[in-house]
Order: C-alpha cells, then sequence, then structure tokens
C-alpha cells in the first residue's frame, strides 16, 4: 500500500486532503509542521510520497526541506502543495509543486505515477 505523509499546519485542510486520499485507497500519515513531519521520520516511518505546505508555523517547508539535505538519506519523492510558493530553487527530491487551491484528480495521478 502507498504511505503518504501530508505536512501542513491548515488542520481542516490537511485532514480534508487526508481523508480524499485514504478514500483512494492510500495509507496517510499527518503532520502539523516540519518538526513534526522530521520526528515521523526520524523515527522510522517510510512513506512513498511526502506532501509538503511551505508555509508554516515552527518549522517551515523550506526548513524542513533543508533539514532533509543535511541529514543525508535519501528520502521518498517530495509534492509541495502551497499557496506561498516564491521562486527559489527547490532541491531535486521535489518532483512537482501545486499551488493551492489545486486540482486533486492531478495530485493523485502524479501520485500514482511517482509512487508506482
Amino acid at each position: 500500500m502507498t504511505k503518504i505523509l501530508v505536512v501542513d499546519d491548515d488542520v481542516a485542510g490537511r485532514n480534508g486532503l487526508a481523508e480524499l486520499l485514504d478514500s483512494c485507497g492510500y495509507a496517510v500519515c499527518e503532520a502539523g509542521d516540519g518538526c513534526e513531519a522530521l520526528a515521523l521520520l526520524e523515527g522510522g516511518y517510510r512513506p512513498s510520497v511526502i506532501l509538503l505546505d511551505l508555509n508554516m508555523p515552527v518549522m517551515n517547508g523550506w526548513q524542513f526541506l533543508a533539514a532533509l539535505d543535511r541529514n543525508g538519506t535519501v528520502w521518498p519523492p517530495i509534492l509541495v502543495i502551497s499557496a506561498a510558493c516564491d521562486h527559489r530553487p527547490l532541491p531535486q527530491s521535489v518532483v512537482a509543486v501545486f499551488p493551492k487551491p489545486f486540482d486533486f484528480e492531478l495530485l493523485s495521478r502524479t501520485i500514482e505515477s511517482i509512487a508506482a
């Protein structure tokens, strides 16, 4: 089963996305910021895909990406889902960017193509 980590501080949006993904047969784990997500990964959770918001408190998406790069471990593909996309270069682990609001069907097809 494809495991997805959804990292977003917007509880309602995160829960709604998790429910949609769950209804499509994905196993979903949620984190409210980069620190929670990093703790899950460092604790051994291995998702097939990470869906990452960039604008979050505590540890934002940019800081989370930098922490992953410093770690040196090969992490799963990352899909950025954010209303706060700026023009900073993204690491190669980010395979696509979906500005909010995003097309769920396109997101789902992307997940299927990279997690297969």
